[in-house]
């Protein structure tokens, strides 16, 4: 679960559209699902990420992955 608190944060699950949330909207990755979140681009963000077992961290995300515009 990844709460967004201030700014403006991105997400994107492998293989679906870059979701942008702002203060007070919140998403859900389900277990297993290879995602990255942070800020968006154009600033800093606030997140708080609720998780439950073992983190396994993963490959830097691309910046063509991260600047992409939200809904792609």
């Amino acid at each position: 679960l990844i709460l967004a608190e201030e700014g403006v944060g991105r997400t994107q699950i492998r293989g679906q559209a870059v979701k942008e949330l702002r203060p007070g909207e919140s998403t859900f990755s389900p277990a297993g699902a290879t995602h990255w979140h942070g800020s968006a681009p154009t600033g800093s963000a606030k997140l708080y990420q609720i998780s439950r077992g073992q983190t396994t961290w993963l490959e830097e995300v691309r910046d063509e992955d991260y600047k992409r515009p939200a809904g792609r």
